[in-house]
């Protein structure tokens, strides 16, 4: 179940826009510009993918993120990459966006350490291409989310929450110093012994002005 977290004093949307730590300027190679011109949708599901899931994006297409599943809730389903140095599978990406209209790739090397590049674009394009989304859902390709119930608590939130809004499972940790180890952190990166709360990259949702 999702976990609500208060931001603090020193942590307010006021305070976090008043300057851009790490600005992403990597141009769009891929993009759905038009997705929301005719309806801003209720939900948009972002999902980081790699170009070899294809079954996984296929799969997702067919269950949870089918834009067709709930008649009276738009949805718009968004899968994230970054490029790819194989020059067949971006041609096979491109193949693919154009039959189903649902990719967005920047113009990044599509690694595990550029992850955090794909949640920066996928904010970016929400604030960019469809600012007016209630919802956004960011998740991976290897997760099954269970839309009913998702739907049904945004739906009817206990505190009907609307706008500055995140919600996740939060995780209290620190960095991982072992560099045997996959999210090995190192001291020049980040110095500090402990991360502010944080939610789970497994899944989190947030109201559309927190992409801005």
């Amino acid at each position: 179940s999702f976990q609500v977290r208060k931001a603090t004093k020193n942590s307010t949307i006021s305070n976090i826009r008043a300057r851009s730590l790490n600005p992403h300027d990597f141009g769009y190679l891929i993009n759905e510009a038009k997705k929301c011109e005719t309806e801003p949708p209720f939900l948009i599901i972002l999902i980081s993918t790699t170009h070899k899931e294809f079954d996984a994006r296929q799969a997702i297409r067919e269950t949870w993120g089918d834009e067709t599943t709930f008649p009276d809730v738009r949805v718009v389903t968004l899968f994230l990459l970054g490029r790819s140095t194989d020059a067949v599978l971006n041609q096979m990406l491109e193949q693919e966006s154009q039959i189903f209209h649902d990719i967005v790739v920047e113009d990044f090397i599509d690694s595990y350490h550029n992850l955090t590049l794909k949640t920066l674009m996928g904010m970016r394009w929400v604030a960019t291409f469809c600012a007016k989304a209630q919802y956004v859902l960011k998740t991976d390709s290897d997760i099954f989310v269970n839309m009913d119930n998702l739907i049904y608590k945004l739906l009817k939130p206990v505190t009907k929450p609307r706008r500055r809004y995140f919600t996740g499972y939060v995780i209290n940790g620190g960095p991982i110093r072992d560099m045997r180890s996959k999210w090995y952190m190192p001291r020049d990166v980040y110095p500090d012994s402990k991360y502010p709360p944080f939610c789970s990259g497994t899944g989190y949702v947030f109201s559309g002005d927190v992409a801005e």
